[in-house]
Formats: structure tokens, C-alpha cells, sequence
């Protein structure tokens, strides 16, 4: 049956100790879109498909360090979808990792591991905004190898290198930036070869 508490879903286990085992996949997501599909689509599979930085302790609050729960979730999400593309026949997998808006204080760098997936790196909500040091002693960002990368409604303020790419292991025509940045940083964007 539609629930009336929880606006696009459905309830479809019917054993109660399934949904208090694990609510997230007892309830159907109904996309409120039309010709969306609704059957078989659990909540648990809505929110695999993003990563925010905060399911790992990130705080935003530029205070905080939040450099370990950043490098986590992009490891995570590097890992995550590399599973998927190996279980998938012809799935391209990709991942979003989300920002909520907020000041993200990095203080060292994080890397962006050596995988086959296209990465999204997007703040939302508004822009996120990494926070490095004064004056700027480190690189925010090295990605390693990847399929394909978007970051998108980012900032980066104060670093010596905002993002390094090694260009003998990427296409550097599938590197996009959309809506960012560079606030007091030595070098936007770098390239190493």
C-alpha cells in the first residue's frame, strides 16, 4: 500500500521483522516522475546510487577537519561502483559523491583512486567550499585514473594545486568543471606526465 507518511513510497514486505531488520529495503521508492518504475526499486537502491560526504563524518563547518571522511567517501564510491561494473553486463558505472553546501577543511591531500568509473563530485544544496590553509602548503585533490570526472558548484580556497591529474593514465577530454572556483590556490588545475 502508498504511504501516506512517506510521500513516493510503498511499503511491499510483508513480514514485520523484515522491516524492522531493514526499513530502507522493506519500502519501494515510487519516483514521482511519470513513466518511472516503480517495482522492485527500494529506497536502499535510491540511495546507493550517491555518496555524501557527511554518511562519513564530514561536518562542513570549516572548522572541522574533514579531510578522512572526504578521502572515505570517494573511496567507498570508487570501490562501490567498480563492484557494479563487474556484476553488470553492460552497465557504465558511475557514482555521484555529494557535498552539501558548507566548508569542507582539508589537511591533506585526498586522492581519487585508480579505478574505471565516471566520478561525479558535486556540491549541493548551494556550493560546497574546500578549505585549505594560510598560506597554502598542499594539494586538495590527485586523481589517479579514471574513467571519466565531472566536479560541479565547487570551490577551492587556499592550496598550492586546487586538483593534479596524471595525463599518462587519463583522458584529459573527459575532465569537465562546471561551476567551480579557484580562490587562492598556486595552480587550479595541474597536469603531471
Amino acid at each position: 500500500p502508498r504511504s501516506t507518511l512517506f510521500p513516493y513510497t510503498t511499503l511491499f514486505r510483508s513480514s514485520a521483522s523484515q522491516v524492522n531488520d531493514n526499513f530502507a529495503a522493506a519500502v519501494e521508492y515510487d519516483p514521482p516522475f511519470a513513466g518511472a518504475v516503480t517495482s522492485g526499486y527500494t529506497i536502499t537502491d535510491r540511495l546507493s546510487q550517491t555518496v555524501s560526504v557527511k554518511d562519513f563524518g564530514a561536518v562542513g563547518d570549516g572548522a572541522t577537519d574533514d579531510t578522512s571522511a572526504i578521502q572515505a567517501a570517494i573511496s567507498y564510491a570508487a570501490s562501490a561502483a567498480q563492484s557494479i561494473q563487474y556484476t553488470s553486463i553492460s552497465a557504465q558505472s558511475s557514482i555521484t559523491v555529494c557535498f552539501p553546501a558548507g566548508l569542507y577543511k582539508v589537511t591533506s591531500t585526498i586522492t581519487v583512486p585508480d579505478t574505471e568509473v565516471n566520478f561525479l563530485l558535486s556540491g549541493m544544496g548551494g556550493r560546497a567550499t574546500f578549505v585549505g590553509a594560510n598560506p597554502a602548503t598542499i594539494k586538495c585533490f590527485i586523481i589517479q585514473q579514471v574513467r571519466n570526472i565531472i566536479f560541479s558548484n565547487l570551490n577551492w580556497i587556499g592550496f598550492t594545486t586546487a586538483t593534479e591529474w596524471d595525463t599518462n593514465n587519463i583522458d584529459t577530454n573527459l575532465i569537465r568543471y562546471i561551476d567551480c572556483d579557484f580562490i587562492n590556490c598556486g595552480i587550479g588545475v595541474d597536469t603531471v606526465s
